[in-house]
C-alpha cells in the first residue's frame, strides 16, 4: 500500500505468544501483533496487481486485519510465517512432490528439501515403485534428515499413499508396525476403491488390476490390526476423492495432503485459511445464536485473502511442475476450527442430531459463500486457467447441483442452482475448489481455539479450564476446589456427581463421544465440502482391532473420503495424552 498501512493490536495469551515465538512463526524481533501487521499488509499489497483503488485497499486491510486480530479468521502457519517476511518463499501449506521412479536420489533430496524449507508438507504416491515399503523408508530418512537441519520454520508433515491394487500392498500396510523406536515424519494411507469396500462388506473375493485374487476382508482386517498397533495406515476412498476433481486436463488425483484433506494432482499445492467458528455467536435475548451474516462476510474476505496468498506463491515457486499446475487450477481451502467451542457456547452436545444439523448449516453457507466470492473475483481477475479445458465439470450445472443443491437453514436448493447456472453461463470462477477441512493444529492453538471439527481432547488445557465450562461452573456455583482439581487432574467432568447431567451431556471430551457421532459429524461437514476432511476417530487404549475395522467400514458407509484412527497409547510419542480419559466405548 502506498499510504496507510494496517497496524495490528493483537494481544494473545501467554501460551499463544510462546507458540508464535518458539514455533518460529514470528521472527526474532517480532511480536504476534507484528506478525498480523506484516501478513495483512503483504496480502493487501497483492491488490496492486489488480489495480484496486487505494480506498478499497485500505478498507480491505482494515477488514482482514480486524478479523485476524479478533481471531475470527485464522491463517495457516505457512502464510503467517512467510508472508511479508521472506521475499522468495511461497505461502502454500502442502504439495504433491513431483517425484517418480526416474528421479535420482540427489534430485529427490533437493526437491523435498526445497518444499520443506518453504514450509510445505508433501504427499507421495508410491504406486509406481516395486517396493513401496522400502521407498517409504527412504523418503522418511530424507524427511528426518531435513528436520534435523534446523532450516525448517515449521514441523512439516508427509503422506505416502499406495493403492490396494499394488502387488506388495501387504508389506506397505505393516511398514510402520514394528518401527516404534524409529523417528517417523510420515503418515501412510491406503487408496481403496469402492469396489474393494463393497467386496469387503459382501465377503467376496477381489481381483486386483494385475489379475491377482485377494481376500479383501482379510486385507482390511490386517490394515485394522496395523492401525490398532501404530495408528497407521489410514484409508483414502480414492474413487470419491477423484470424482470431486473438477477437471482432469492436469491429471487424476494421485495422493493427498499429509493429513488427507486435499486430493493432489502432479505438482499441485493448496493454500489454507480457517474460520474460527467459536467467534461467530450473537447474544439473542441472552441466548447465544450463530452469527451467520458475520460468517458469510468473513468467508468472502477469507476467499479473497487465500487467492491473494496464492498469487504471492506463484511468484516464488521454483519447481516448474508446481508453478504450472497451481497456475492452472488455483485451488484454495477455506476451512474451519473452533467447532467444539461453538457447540459449548450454544449448549449443544457434540453427539446430537442438532450438532449435525448445525454442521450442515455452517458448511453449506461457507461453501456457497466461497463459491460466490470466487465467482465475483473471477469477473475482475479471470477464471482459473483450466476452466477453458472441455473436461471442466463446471460447464455442466449438475456438477455443483448433484453435490450441494440441498436446502439447509442457511442456503436454499434454489440458491445453489442459480449459482451453478451463473458460473456455467459466465464461465467465471477464480478457484477450482474453495473448501477443505485440514486439522488446523498449530494455527488453532494460536487463538486458543479447538482444532478443526474435532471435539476437545481435554477440558483442561494450557493451564486453564475451558472458558465455556468455567463460565458454566461459576454461573451454577459449581466452581469449588474439589471440582476444579478433578478437572485439572483428569481433563473431564464425567465422574463428578456434583455436575448436572445437562452439562455433562454438553462438555464431553473426544473419548467420551461414541464413534458413530465422530463419523456423523464428519459426514455432515463432508456433505458440503469440495475436498476432504482431516478427521481422526480417537479410541481408548482398551479398543480392539475389531473396533478399528468397524470404524473403517462405518466411515465408508457414511460417505466419507477418508478416515484415520488413533488408539490412545499406541505411539510412544503420542500427540495428545488421552490415557486419563480412556474408557470403553
Amino acid at each position: 500500500m502506498e499510504n496507510k498501512k494496517f497496524q495490528s493490536s493483537f494481544n494473545p495469551t501467554k501460551t499463544s505468544q510462546n507458540l508464535f515465538k518458539n514455533g518460529r512463526i514470528a521472527a526474532s524481533n517480532e511480536t504476534p501483533a507484528d506478525v498480523i501487521t506484516r501478513v495483512t499488509n503483504a496480502i493487501v499489497e497483492v491488490e496492486n496487481s489488480f489495480n484496486t483503488s487505494q480506498e478499497e485497499k485500505e478498507v480491505f486491510a482494515k477488514q482482514i486485519g480486524s478479523l485476524l486480530d479478533d481471531g475470527k479468521i485464522v491463517l495457516s502457519t505457512p502464510i503467517l510465517t512467510n508472508a511479508g517476511r521472506y521475499k522468495n518463499k511461497p505461502l502454500s501449506a502442502c504439495a504433491l512432490a513431483p517425484i517418480n521412479s526416474k528421479t535420482t536420489r540427489n534430485e529427490t533430496i533437493q526437491i523435498i528439501s526445497n518444499y520443506h524449507i518453504d514450509g510445505m508438507g508433501t504427499g507421495f504416491p508410491l504406486d509406481e515403485f516395486d517396493n513401496p515399503a522400502q521407498r517409504l523408508k527412504e523418503l522418511n530418512a530424507i524427511a528426518v534428515e531435513n528436520a534435523n537441519t534446523g532450516l525448517e520454520d515449521r514441523p512439516v508433515g508427509n503422506m505416502a499413499t499406495c493403492s490396494i491394487e499394488h502387488p506388495a500392498i501387504k508389506d506397505f500396510i505393516i511398514a510402520k508396525m514394528n518401527a516404534e523406536n524409529e523417528d517417523w515424519k510420515f503418515n501412510i494411507s491406503l487408496n481403496v476403491s469402492s469396489k474393494f469396500m463393497e467386496n469387503v462388506k459382501k465377503r467376496e473375493e477381489y481381483m486386483q488390476e494385475s489379475g491377482h485374487i485377494v481376500d479383501p476382508f482379510n486385507v482390511l482386517e490386517q490394515t485394522a490390526k496395523a492401525a490398532h498397533l501404530c495408528s497407521d495406515p489410514g484409508l483414502i476412498f480414492i474413487d470419491r476423492v477423484r470424482e470431486s476433481n473438477p477437471e482432469k486436463s492436469n491429471g487424476e488425483y494421485l495422493t493427498v495432503a499429509p493429513c488427507g484433506e486435499v486430493g493432489l494432482v502432479f505438482g499441485e499445492t493448496c493454500h489454507f485459511g480457517y474460520l474460527n467458528l467459536g467467534k461467530f455467536t450473537l447474544n439473542d435475548e441472552n441466548e447465544p445464536t450463530i452469527d451467520f451474516e458475520g460468517l458469510k462476510e468473513a468467508t468472502f474476505a477469507l476467499t479473497r485473502i487465500l487467492d491473494n496468498a496464492l498469487e504471492i506463491s506463484l511468484s516464488n515457486y521454483t519447481n516448474p511442475a508446481t508453478l504450472k499446475t497451481t497456475s492452472q487450477r488455483r485451488k484454495i481451502g477455506v476451512g474451519v476450527c473452533g467447532f467444539a467451542d461453538l457447540l459449548f457456547k450454544l449448549g449443544v452436545p457434540y453427539d446430537s442430531s442438532t450438532a449435525s444439523e448445525i454442521a450442515m448449516d455452517i458448511m453449506s453457507l461457507i461453501n456457497y459463500s466461497s463459491k460466490l466470492a470466487s465467482h465475483k473475483l473471477a469477473i475482475s481477475r479471470g477464471s482459473f486457467l483450466a476452466y477453458d479445458d472441455p473436461t471442466c465439470k463446471y460447464n455442466d450445472e449438475s456438477f455443483i447441483n448433484s453435490r450441494f443443491a440441498r436446502t439447509t437453514h442457511t442456503v436454499t436448493k434454489e440458491q445453489w442452482q442459480e449459482l451453478s447456472k451463473t458460473i456455467k453461463h459466465t464461465r467465471k470462477l477464480r478457484n477450482l475448489n474453495t473448501t477443505a477441512l485440514p486439522p488446523t493444529g498449530r494455527s488453532a492453538l494460536l487463538y486458543d481455539a479447538s482444532t478443526s471439527i474435532e471435539p476437545v481432547f481435554s477440558l483442561y488445557s494450557s493451564s486453564i479450564i475451558h472458558p465455556e465450562l468455567n463460565n458454566q461452573l461459576i454461573k451454577n456455583k459449581l466452581n469449588d476446589s474439589h471440582t476444579i482439581e478433578h478437572i485439572k487432574k483428569t481433563g473431564s467432568i464425567r465422574d463428578l456427581n456434583s455436575i448436572p447431567l445437562r452439562l455433562k451431556a454438553v462438555f464431553k471430551t473426544a473419548l467420551e463421544i461414541p464413534i458413530s457421532s465422530h463419523i456423523e459429524i464428519c459426514s455432515a461437514f463432508q456433505s458440503f465440502t469440495d475436498e476432504a476432511i482431516s478427521k481422526t476417530v480417537n479410541l481408548p487404549a482398551s479398543a480392539s482391532a475389531e473396533q478399528v475395522l468397524s470404524v473403517f467400514i462405518q466411515a465408508y458407509d457414511a460417505g466419507l473420503k477418508g478416515i484415520t484412527v488413533y488408539r490412545a497409547e499406541s505411539r510412544k510419542k503420542q500427540p495428545v495424552r488421552l490415557a486419563a480419559l480412556a474408557s470403553k466405548i
